[in-house]
């Protein structure tokens, strides 16, 4: 089953059946959401769906029960926190059976599935925290945390210590987190290139876009990172797909030429995934690539407004393969698609004629 948070409720689908289920508010039924506009989801260890919604509100959804079994609030006395700043921003699945929650002025929560315990996070509490306002996370396997402030700067807390230690990092509008083979952090900014992090030497390295048309970044603009399955790190953003290497800091130009011209060039890529044969797919602002390592062949799918087969928007956000080997692609303004490699055409899926993202 798929779980898409969308403005108009949590939407389930199922390919089987190949129909989609949504779940809204409904006035006076404490087991629907508690506001429609869905902000943020994620899956526990036990498959029940997280949704941070409008209404400030945490709520757990079982998807066997087709209803909301628990809901939280900040400060409503089984959450801890100050009710006055109610806004919660983030929840991410943490190792084993907790959640990590990020908030705008109540620091991080951390939430035992299990037993519905919370611990609270924030600034002046003596744990290293310096700032209430967290709105992204990563924790590795081992339990080690990642956190990133509203205040330029992350936060590292070992899985065996407490505490969180500071690391400022100037104009660093973090969009994605990503861990390679020696340990290192490294954190794609919307606008200041890519900041390296050694959590063991506790060393620091800053990249930002090169002159050189051939080396280095093309850009500030950072959208995130993805390690394929024969251990490539993959860094992603504006006017560039980038390698990076285990022992050098710089990030090494990936191309893929496409009438004589680097597809990435001019160019965002949102993100990078990897399907069960070992194609490497890339949603961009212009449409979605495939590209095989094996045989170096590509193919890029891209809008066209006479062909109701081709891709339904010009932007593809995100691909995912499912169990059964079948591809989806979401877009910006063309809803969900369903990709037939074999033939190359795109099914949409759309809640209605207008906008659907």
């Amino acid at each position: 089953i798929l779980w898409i948070g969308t403005n108009y409720g949590l939407n389930s689908f199922d390919p089987a059946t190949n129909k989609f289920r949504v779940f809204l508010h409904v006035a006076g039924d404490s087991t629907s959401l508690a506001d429609s506009k869905v902000m943020h989801v994620c899956l526990d260890e036990s498959g029940n769906v997280w949704v941070i919604t409008a209404a400030y509100t945490l709520d757990c959804f079982d998807p066997r029960l087709k209803r909301v079994t628990a809901r939280f609030r900040i400060g409503d006395g089984r959450m801890p926190g100050d009710n006055r700043r109610p806004i919660l921003r983030t929840v991410m699945r943490g190792k084993d059976d907790h959640l990590w929650i990020g908030t705008e002025g109540n620091g991080l929560f951390r939430l035992r599935t299990r037993t519905k315990s919370w611990t609270q996070f924030n600034a002046g509490a003596k744990n290293g925290l310096l700032d209430n306002d967290i709105y992204m996370g990563f924790e590795d396997s081992t339990g080690n945390l990642v956190v990133a402030a509203m205040n330029d700067g992350v936060y590292f807390s070992d899985a065996s210590a407490s505490r969180f230690r500071y690391k400022p990092l100037p104009n660093a509008s973090i969009n994605g987190i990503g861990k390679d083979r020696c340990g290192k952090l490294w954190m794609a900014c919307g606008n200041n290139g890519v900041f390296v992090a050694d959590p063991v030497f506790k060393k620091n390295i800053h990249t930002r876009r090169s002159e050189d048309k051939n080396q280095g970044l093309r850009s500030d603009c950072m959208t995130g990172f993805f390690r394929s399955s024969n251990g490539i790190l993959f860094l992603c953003g504006a006017n560039g797909v980038y390698t990076l290497a285990k022992d050098d800091p710089a990030p090494k130009r990936f191309r893929i030429d496409h009438d004589g011209r680097d597809i990435f060039d001019g160019n965002i890529t949102w993100m990078i995934r990897e399907d069960s044969k070992g194609t490497l797919w890339f949603g961009t602002i212009n449409g979605l690539v495939s590209y095989d390592p094996a045989t170096n062949r590509h193919r890029w799918y891209q809008h066209d407004r006479n062909d109701s087969t081709s891709l339904s928007a010009e932007s593809a956000t995100c691909f995912i393969e499912d169990k059964k080997g079948r591809y989806w692609v979401t877009t910006f303004g063309g809803g969900l698609n369903r990709l037939d490699p074999q033939s190359g055409t795109f099914k949409a899926y759309k809640a209605n004629g207008d906008m659907n993202s």
